[in-house]
């Protein structure tokens, strides 16, 4: 018992000469002038046998700060009646509307101006898919309260939705089948403020 009690107080006193020597935050706040801040719609690395694709979506202003549903979808030319669509980080086939009501679309409450989506959350081998698989990026309204049936819906009618990507035939395409491969989006910013925290030794 006496060694317990010997090893929990060695413990509280390590612990106080711990939080003794935390430094106190100082804060540092450097500004830069406005400028354009770029970056490209769709990127893709690595090769057919371990890609990883991320997309930006635009939001255009007029439909901002409203409530939707974005969708990513997954088509195979082979199969074009079947639709896939990313659930979380997984895919999900959608065969009935209950498959479409669980699959997770990522929800908003008000759209902002830019959506960063991850299309593959870890390196995929889609070589087997050449030629066949295509990967589109969309997003419907809905209010808040519908179900994104709704939203999935609304974005069919409005035909907003784009293909972003699709396997293609060669292994050697520079782009890795990208459909804008030289898109690149540019966003005017005012004053951009960077606080750092920096510790100090007491």
């Amino acid at each position: 018992m006496k060694t317990e009690l010997s090893c929990a107080a060695l413990s509280v006193y390590l612990l106080s000469v711990m939080l003794s020597s935390v430094a106190s935050a100082a804060e540092t706040t450097t500004s830069a002038a406005p400028t354009d801040y770029c970056f490209h719609e769709t990127t893709v690395r690595g090769s057919y046998s371990n890609l990883v694709i991320d997309h930006n979506l635009i939001i255009p202003p007029a439909d901002q700060a409203k409530p939707a549903d974005i969708y990513v979808g997954a088509r195979f030319k082979s199969k074009p009646n079947e639709l896939w669509l990313l659930s979380g980080i997984t895919w999900r086939k959608i065969n009935t509307n209950n498959d479409l009501l669980s699959s997770n679309a990522l929800a908003f409450q008000a759209l902002p101006l830019v959506v960063p989506v991850t299309i593959t959350y870890a390196p995929m081998d889609v070589s087997p898919y050449r030629g066949d698989i295509e990967i589109w990026v969309g997003y419907g309204f809905r209010s808040a309260t519908d179900s994104n049936l709704v939203s999935y819906a609304e974005m069919l009618q409005s035909n907003r939705y784009s293909e972003v990507w699709e396997a293609l035939t060669s292994f050697y395409t520079p782009d890795l089948g990208l459909r804008n491969p030289t898109a690149i989006i540019c966003l005017k910013t005012s004053e951009v403020n960077k606080t750092v925290l920096a510790s100090q030794p007491n």
